[in-house]
C-alpha cells in the first residue's frame, strides 16, 4: 500500500510549493524520472551551431529538455571553465530528469561529484530521489544522509531525514528508519518553536510521521501469537502496546495537516482500529 501512496503523492505535489526533490513544483522531480527520451527526439534536438551555456539554460527553462541535454553535452565537450562545468553538469542532470531518465541524471550528478568532490545539499537530495525511483534504496538512503549533512534550512533537513528514513523502511531496516523519522519531526517542531522557518508545505512532515506510524504498525503485525497461554498473554500485550503507538503516530500524522498524508493516516488508523477488535 505504501508504494502506491507515494506515487499518488506526486499528483498532490504537482500543485504544491515544494516538490519531491526539493525544487519548485514547476520542475519535474526525479521521482517522475522513469522513462527515457523517445527515439529520434534527441536527434531532432541537436543544435546546429556551437553549444553555449545560455542557450542550454534557456532550453531547460523553456521545458525543451531534449535540446537542453544536447546543448549541455555539447558545451561540456568543449573547453568550458570550472564555473561553467559546474553549472552545465547540474543543468544536464535536471534536463535528464525532465526526460524521465533517472539513470542518466544520476550519471550527470556523479560526474559532477567526480570532478568537484562535493556539491550542494540539493544535488544529493535530487540524486537520492533518482535512486529511490530506481528502487536502489541503500544508495538513496546514503545520498539523503549526505543531503542532510549539508542542509541548512529546517525544511531541507526534514525532507532529507524523512526520505532517508523511508529508504530504510523500504529496506526493512525498521530500527534505522524509526529514529530518522522521529528526528525529522523533532527538527520541524523545534523550527516552529524557535520561529526559525515558516514551512511553505508540510508534505515531508506528514511523510515522516506517517512512516514512523507505519514502523510501529509493521512491528505490531510482526509479533506472533504463541502458545502456551502464558506466552499468548504476553504476545497479545506486546501487540496491543505496539498498536497503541501506531494509532498515536497516525493521529500525529493527521495533525500535520497535509491533505495526502491525512487521508493515508486516516485509512491506516482505521485498519489499526479493526486490528484492535480482531486480533
Amino acid at each position: 500500500m505504501h508504494r502506491s501512496l507515494v506515487r499518488l503523492a506526486l499528483v498532490v505535489l504537482a500543485g504544491a510549493p515544494v516538490a519531491c526533490a526539493g525544487k519548485s513544483a514547476g520542475v519535474v522531480t526525479p521521482e517522475d524520472a522513469a522513462v527515457t527520451v523517445q527515439p529520434g527526439e534527441a536527434a531532432a534536438a541537436v543544435p546546429t551551431g556551437p553549444a553555449t551555456l545560455p542557450d542550454a539554460e534557456a532550453a531547460l527553462a523553456g521545458g525543451d529538455a531534449a535540446r537542453a541535454v544536447a546543448l549541455f553535452s555539447g558545451y561540456l565537450g568543449g573547453d568550458p571553465d570550472e564555473t561553467g562545468v559546474r553549472q552545465a553538469y547540474l543543468g544536464l542532470a535536471r534536463a535528464q530528469e525532465l526526460l524521465r531518465d533517472c539513470a542518466a541524471a544520476i550519471r550527470a550528478y556523479d560526474a559532477y561529484l567526480a570532478r568537484f568532490s562535493d556539491g550542494p545539499a540539493d544535488l544529493f537530495a535530487r540524486r537520492g530521489a533518482c535512486y529511490a525511483e530506481l528502487g536502489e534504496w541503500k544508495a538513496s538512503a546514503d545520498s539523503y544522509a549526505e543531503a542532510f549533512a549539508r542542509a541548512t534550512l529546517p525544511s531541507a533537513k526534514v525532507e532529507a531525514l524523512a526520505r532517508q528514513g523511508y529508504a530504510h523502511f523500504e529496506l526493512g531496516q525498521l530500527d534505522q528508519a524509526e529514529p530518522l523519522l522521529q528526528q525529522a519531526d523533532q527538527v520541524y517542531v523545534a523550527s516552529q518553536e524557535q520561529n526559525s522557518e515558516r514551512f511553505s508545505n508540510y508534505y515531508f512532515v506528514g511523510m515522516a510521521r506517517f512512516y514512523r506510524a507505519a514502523v510501529w504498525h509493521r512491528r505490531f503485525r510482526d509479533v506472533p501469537i504463541r502458545l502456551p497461554e502464558k506466552q499468548m498473554t504476553e504476545d497479545f500485550a506486546r501487540k496491543f502496546a505496539l498498536l497503541e503507538k501506531a494509532q498515536e503516530a497516525y493521529n500525529e500524522t493527521i495533525k500535520a495537516k497535509h491533505m495526502f498524508w491525512v487521508s493515508a493516516a486516516g485509512y491506516h488508523w482505521a485498519a489499526c482500529s479493526r486490528s484492535s477488535t480482531t486480533p
